[in-house]
């Protein structure tokens, strides 16, 4: 049974509008910074949240320092090239149906914002997601959005509406929202979930329609774990087969191939790149083209098959630490002490270039070229956390 709260988490309160009231109950009245920047109960908020953002502001807005060379002045240094490709996409950011992801999701160029920002990570299905949910709820108790919020085995007796934070059974706090889906994400926009502050971390698929919750003056910061699209779609393959305690669970598949299974409906045809476009439409090159830019200037972006160096980043960058009574956790949820970890789906491996695996690529070619893509910007980012000591040397 859950333990209700009746307020955030500890450390953490509303976000206030201008008139005293909580988000809450104040949806849609315009928020002065000043004000808030000036109200002694938005401290704990600066606090926890500016924490580590100011460690990723320090390095982001070094990235942009970088522009002065990009002018010519004589530094002695060559120019940054993230910085370079980040501004010149920035400037001419042309694609007007993702304009609400451009104007309500943070740039990794812009310095962050702690009193207004909220994490939100995009959650792909057989990368690592859930167990990142588990990990940053329980290892690091962060409060969460997420499916958890809609469950009506834990919000049974919390009125619906107002967002609330309560206590699951596994000692993690969540904000009574589900976040994953879009009737969730409606009501979310509705409660104020962003300029609330409840949440710490927001965790949904719907990454596109997630853009709705936020606005320029209360942005959502987008980070992601990624995996090749080819063995991703054979692990959801075998896992349709063994999940019986899923909805999506299929026992009629596990008399299947795999090339039976890609040229059957229940394929998935390059999810990730509809999924930041919002569609289920047939795909164009312009369409990748979208997609690109969304994660180049929008999402910091982690690796399943580097994992640790990619937590080590999201860790740095929005100051989340681990709690220190429950050292190993997370390290013991992200497997580094055995060879499949404690979240993970054992099956068999699709080998590259079989007939398998082309079958795989060949209904998910976009979302290939779009990984392809998100490795290069993986190192790419990793300037935004090199020690300015070590580059001197």
């Amino acid at each position: 049974m859950a333990t209700l709260c009746a307020s955030p988490s500890p450390g953490k309160r509303p976000r206030s509008s201008d008139d005293g009231t909580s988000a809450g109950t104040a949806l849609n009245q315009d928020v002065s910074k000043s004000n808030i920047e000036n109200d002694p109960t938005t401290e704990p908020i600066r606090i926890n949240m500016g924490r580590g953002l100011l460690i990723g502001g320090i390095a982001l807005v070094g990235a942009i320092g970088f522009l002065v060379v990009l002018s010519g002045s004589g530094s002695g240094h060559d120019s940054n090239p993230l910085a370079s490709t980040y501004i010149s996409r920035k400037l001419s950011s042309p694609y007007g149906d993702i304009s609400q992801m451009d104007e309500n999701f943070a740039s990794l160029v812009d310095p962050p914002d702690a009193l207004t920002e909220t994490g939100i990570f995009f959650h792909i299905p057989k990368a690592g997601g859930s167990a990142m949910e588990y990990m940053y709820g329980f290892c690091f108790d962060l409060t969460l959005a997420t499916e958890v919020g809609g469950n009506p085995d834990f919000v049974q007796g919390i009125d619906p509406s107002e967002l609330s934070v309560f206590s699951t059974d596994w000692d993690v706090q969540m904000v009574n929202v589900d976040s994953t889906t879009l009737d969730g994400l409606d009501r979310a926009k509705k409660l104020g979930l962003a300029q609330s502050g409840f949440a710490d971390i927001i965790f949904t698929s719907y990454i596109h329609q997630a853009a709705k919750l936020f606005s320029p003056l209360y942005r959502g910061r987008v980070f992601t774990v990624m995996r090749h699209p080819i063995e991703r779609a054979a692990s959801e393959f075998f896992y349709l087969q063994d999940a019986s305690w899923e909805e999506t669970y299929s026992p009629e598949t596990k008399s299947w191939t795999i090339q039976e299974y890609a040229a059957s409906d229940r394929a998935e045809h390059d999810w990730i790149t509809k999924q930041l476009l919002g569609t289920w439409q047939e795909l164009t090159e312009e369409d990748l083209q979208k997609a690109m830019y969304i994660l180049e200037d929008k999402v910091l972006i982690g690796l399943i098959d580097r994992m640790e160096e990619s937590v080590d980043r999201f860790n740095r960058y929005f100051g989340w630490e681990e709690s220190p009574d429950k050292v190993p956790c997370a390290e013991d949820m992200l497997g580094h002490k055995s060879s499949t970890g404690s979240n993970s789906h054992a099956h068999p491996k699709v080998v590259p270039g079989s007939d398998d695996w082309e079958a795989l690529a060949a209904i998910n070619r976009y979302d290939i070229q779009l990984y392809d893509f998100a490795v290069a910007l993986f190192e790419e980012q990793g300037i935004l956390f090199e020690d300015p000591e070590d580059e001197e040397s």
